[in-house]
């Protein structure tokens, strides 16, 4: 019993050593990752103290820089110059209602067209009609007109075509418009005719009315088509 006991108290010594190996060597452990970072720590303050030198001694050296630049511009001497007379410049521009400048237009035509779109605008007052303010408005009318187009009424919109027409006999857009309506029911004819007409009140031919010509052409064209009489057709398309 005696000989067991020994051992007992032998073994439980030898781990209380090795425990306190063990919790040197930790602390040893510590002590040497706490020096580093120490050390790691200094050697950032020294880094950030350096670049703070650094910016100083930039900044000395701007100031001095600045102060010699003043220096220099204070000792030069100001002249005085003596102030510009003002004045003013007379422009005179012709008076244009075309885009295009004066020596590049057709003026007689453009003053034939321009003739004609006066006229076009006023009311006839031949027509002894009891009418509204709207039922004598061109815009109420085209807008009208417009509206029945979009809704497939094509009817409709020949109708009020046809009343705007008879107050505004001169206004190109009415008859074009009129012939897409013909258009729509198949009634080539018509829109030849109108078409026809539309370009007859468009000529002459200036740069304001080419959209319109344009649009009275492609239908009168498509419309010869539609009738098979193709060589008049081609010939307005070419």
């Amino acid at each position: 019993m005696k000989i067991v006991r020994e051992d007992a108290l032998r073994q439980i010594a030898e781990k209380q050593k090795q425990r306190h190996e063990a919790n040197a060597s930790l602390l040893n452990t510590n002590k040497r990752e706490a020096v580093r970072e120490q050390m790691k720590i200094k050697s950032n303050e020294v880094q950030s103290q350096k670049k703070v030198d650094e910016i100083e001694k930039k900044k000395i050296i701007f100031e001095e820089n600045s102060s010699k630049e003043n220096s220099r511009i204070n000792v030069q001497p100001k002249i005085n110059a003596p102030l510009r007379e003002t004045g003013r410049i007379a422009v005179n521009f012709t008076s244009r209602v075309f885009p295009t400048p004066l020596r590049e237009s057709q003026t007689e035509m453009e003053d034939e067209w321009l003739r004609k779109q006066l006229d076009s605008r006023q009311y006839n007052t031949d027509l002894q009609l009891d009418l509204s303010e709207n039922e004598k408005d061109i815009d109420y009318l085209k807008t009208k007109a417009n509206q029945f187009f979009q809704q497939g009424n094509f009817q409709s919109a020949i109708g009020v075509y046809s009343h705007a027409i008879r107050i505004f006999p001169k206004v190109a857009i009415l008859y074009s418009n009129r012939g897409a309506c013909h258009f729509q029911v198949r009634n080539m004819m018509k829109c030849v005719e109108d078409c026809s007409r539309a370009l007859e009140l468009l000529d002459p031919p200036v740069l304001d009315n080419l959209p319109q010509r344009i649009k009275a052409h492609v239908r009168r064209g498509t419309a010869f088509c539609e009738l098979e009489l193709y060589a008049e057709g081609i010939y307005i398309y070419i």
